[in-house]
């Protein structure tokens, strides 16, 4: 179980998600080293306990050294314009790659991985099915990558504040929307929660259910 002096590595840390992370992790006094693609991304994550590091994460050595002194992982990362194949595969694909091939060697002791509700089944969503085989092919590479891991996929993204309980199996039969403030806190609970090692979970919001800090949030989940 991670002792909360640990530093969380926070991939995509400047994303509308990989943001709300820190954030998350900050509330806890849990410190962060948070990834970023430029100087400017990082301006906006510059506060007490957050170590902001410009990497290029397809450059192996650079994300090689983004890993030292780390063993908790949370990765929010995701393509934008699917418009540009080849950009979009780097993101979802490449960098994948290139990370489980870094951490087999490098220690660490739980990766939690954002990725979306439909991956194992692309055709259920049409006009997201391209980008859904990638995340699939993604999840895939983490999960077999022999490191304990999380797989996150969530509904539909929304940027309202979260709290409004979260619905999570290891398969939900139907689709919705969250809010990526709970879904922050969902993936900020995996690493939390020995539960969550090794366990794929699909969440949305729904009225009613338990709120995503819940400290029983993975228990029960096959």
């Amino acid at each position: 179980m991670i002792n909360l002096k640990d530093v969380v590595l926070v991939i995509g840390a400047s994303g509308e998600t990989g943001s709300r992370v820190v954030k998350a992790l900050r509330a806890k006094n849990i410190p962060v080293r948070a990834l970023v693609r430029t100087s400017e991304k990082g301006e906006v994550l510059q506060m007490p306990g957050v170590e902001v590091q410009v990497t290029n994460l397809t450059d192996p050595a650079a994300l090689q050294s983004a890993l030292e002194g780390i063993k908790y992982i949370i990765t929010a990362t995701g393509a934008r314009n699917f418009r540009e194949p080849a950009e979009t595969e780097a993101i979802e694909v490449t960098y994948i790659n290139l990370l489980a091939s870094a951490i087999k060697t490098a220690g660490i002791e739980h990766i939690v991985m954002c990725t979306s509700l439909g991956t194992d089944n692309p055709e259920r969503f049409p006009p997201l099915a391209p980008v859904l085989r990638l995340k699939n092919k993604a999840e895939e590479t983490i999960i077999g990558c022999g490191v304990p891991y999380t797989i996150v996929r969530p509904g539909g993204l929304v940027n309202e504040p979260g709290g409004t309980g979260v619905l999570i199996r290891s398969k939900l039969e139907i689709s919705g929307r969250i809010s990526r403030e709970d879904v922050a806190e969902v993936m900020v609970q995996a690493i939390l929660q020995p539960e969550a090692r090794n366990k794929v979970v699909e969440i949305i919001n729904q009225m009613g259910e338990t709120p995503a800090n819940s400290p029983d949030l993975f228990k029960g989940i096959a």
